[in-house]
């Protein structure tokens, strides 16, 4: 986790330096909590259900015209699924495996402010870097097989958002509700032992809720 921390803070500081001196400058915090899923066509007799995991990084905005800031992400993401089979005698499908994914993700979103200045929306893509693949046993010792040579290195998904801007004196409080969608498959067919394997195509996706501690270190309004 180390190394993570390392990387979301020397892309902060890189993109930082690329800020125009004439823009205004806020750097951040931002943690939130996501309900991921994929999307796709599941196995036969199973089905995808959410699972839901806690993200952390940075925040670097910078205002490119008026009442529109760009907003660059950088956090460690954790994403997947739980997938639910039919179980003979069981009238509802038991939760059985968790696939959990681990990403460094590098969003690129832009914020388009109301007249108010607090109500915003939010868009953009999220680039990710895929750091570990496994899929977990449910049901008896939780035991993990690696899938990382399964799934894609890396992800694109799309994000489309609202959000809402509290001012705490100089700092400001942001929270925001996300869908993200994933644009290509992430699955590279990926076959086990003792028969497991991967659906052919599926993509992450998620409901998503952020909260943003940001302070201003360039221009003022």
């Amino acid at each position: 986790m180390n190394r993570v921390s390392q990387i979301i803070l020397f892309t902060m500081f890189i993109t930082a330096l690329q800020v125009p001196a004439y823009g205004q400058l806020d750097l951040g915090v931002i943690t939130g909590l996501e309900s991921s899923n994929f999307s796709g066509v599941p196995p036969k007799n199973t089905s995808y259900n959410s699972q839901s995991n806690f993200s952390f990084g940075g925040i670097i905005e910078f205002r490119i015209a008026e009442d529109v800031y760009l907003s660059f992400r950088p956090m460690y993401q954790p994403e997947g699924t739980t997938i639910s089979f039919d179980v003979p005698g069981q009238r509802e499908q038991v939760d059985s495996l968790g696939i959990n994914l681990k990403y460094i993700s590098l969003p690129l979103l832009v914020k388009v402010y109301a007249d108010n200045k607090k109500f915003y929306i939010v868009g953009g893509f999220n680039f990710g870097i895929l750091l570990d693949a496994e899929i977990e046993q449910l049901l008896d010792d939780h035991s993990t097989v690696d899938i990382k040579n399964g799934i894609s290195p890396y992800d694109l998904v799309i994000h489309f958002g609202i959000g809402y801007q509290f001012s705490l004196g100089k700092p400001k409080l942001n929270l925001e509700a996300h869908y993200a969608q994933g644009l290509i498959n992430i699955s590279q067919s990926y076959e086990g032992p003792n028969g497991l394997k991967l659906p052919a195509e599926f993509k992450n996706r998620g409901i998503q809720l952020w909260v943003g501690l940001l302070f201003p270190i360039g221009k003022k309004d």
